[in-house]
């Protein structure tokens, strides 16, 4: 059962904020948005800092894009246990939604029932009061990521591989250090052209 507000919606409160919602837009949300939880804005204030791409909107957008999105989540859960009761509810989202502040006390504000939510990642990333159980996963070394080792010519108006480094992947896959053309894309997948004496198209070169 999908909880969240429509990526449309989202998006253009983020841009313009709810009151550039139409009215039947804000009709198919809550009504009742509590903007004056303890710690809820000072927790997206943190997330807003955390994350450079998302600094030129505007603040206040972003804190209400959030809100909406945590009423909605909290009001289509608690609907869920009216309808169903003796029932259990488990929701899966990301820990800025599952924060105290966040959908749990929207939630219990709306059906009477005490959520327990659990979070993930470090103790010591997480207040106590955030959270009743905190997962922490094992730390799992992976493999050192794969690298092309290919030198690339963008001078142009297409990019081209003109070489390769010492003991390139790349050079074993195309057994050439002929020029190889990146062209445009068709459809969805790309196409590189190996110029050599017998001309060969390579899909999916990144197998």
């Amino acid at each position: 059962m999908a909880l969240n507000v429509t990526k449309e919606i989202s998006s253009k409160v983020a841009q313009e904020g709810i009151a550039g919602l139409s009215e039947t837009e804000r009709a198919q949300f809550p009504a009742q948005l509590d903007r004056g939880l303890p710690g809820y804005r000072e927790s997206l204030q943190a997330v807003f800092d955390e994350h450079p791409e998302i600094q030129h909107m505007n603040f206040e957008n972003f804190v209400e894009a959030q809100l909406l999105w945590d009423e909605s989540m909290a009001e289509r859960a608690a609907r869920y246990f009216e309808a169903h009761p003796g029932r259990h509810l488990v929701v899966l989202a990301g820990n800025g939604h599952i924060t105290r502040s966040g959908v749990p006390a929207r939630f219990s504000r709306r059906s009477g029932v005490e959520a327990v939510t659990v979070l993930q990642g470090e103790p010591k990333e997480i207040e106590p009061e955030e959270a009743d159980y905190v997962l922490v996963s094992e730390t799992i070394e992976l493999s050192p990521e794969g690298k092309v080792g290919v030198m690339l010519d963008t001078s142009g108006d297409r990019l081209v591989v003109s070489g390769f480094s010492e003991d390139s992947a790349g050079e074993r896959r195309w057994h050439s250090r002929s020029r190889i053309k990146l062209l445009s894309s068709t459809g969805s997948r790309s196409r590189i052209l190996r110029i050599s004496n017998s001309c060969s198209w390579i899909n999916n070169p990144a197998t």
